[in-house]
């Protein structure tokens, strides 16, 4: 299984990446369609792709914390490793920044992400 990861799928300005995704499914290769946001302008005629893409970022901020968190015993030493990487960064810039917030909300929405691929068996993330 490979996975596609890119800002919006399927947007109009995103054309050649859901192209690619489809032109590789066509060949016979599994993909899994991952975008960090819903499109605002999605591509007509691409309803089917829009209703198999998983979207990061389309619950709210506090279920995408709590999932995150609830994801990380399952992913193994490795998100142990990281997550005392982040705490490191976060002490760095410092708890009262937004940038600070922002960093622990994406490592958060990346557990999902990696708990999605290793439950789709993913082999590659490709990411535009």
């Amino acid at each position: 299984m490979i996975a596609y990861l890119a800002p919006e799928i399927p947007a109009l300005s995103a054309t050649f990446v859901y192209e690619e995704l489809l032109g590789l499914e066509r060949l016979g290769y599994p993909v899994q369609p991952v975008s960090v946001h819903r499109p605002l302008h999605p591509a007509k005629g691409q309803e089917a792709l829009c209703s198999r893409t998983t979207y990061l970022y389309d619950q709210p901020i506090l279920k995408v914390a709590l999932s995150g968190l609830l994801n990380l015993p399952f992913l193994g030493a490795g998100a142990l490793r990281a997550t005392g990487l982040l705490i490191s960064d976060l002490a760095r810039c410092g708890v009262l920044r937004f940038a600070t917030w922002k960093l622990a909300y994406q490592y958060l929405a990346a557990a999902q992400l990696a708990r999605l691929l290793k439950a789709s068996e993913c082999s590659h993330l490709h990411i535009h």
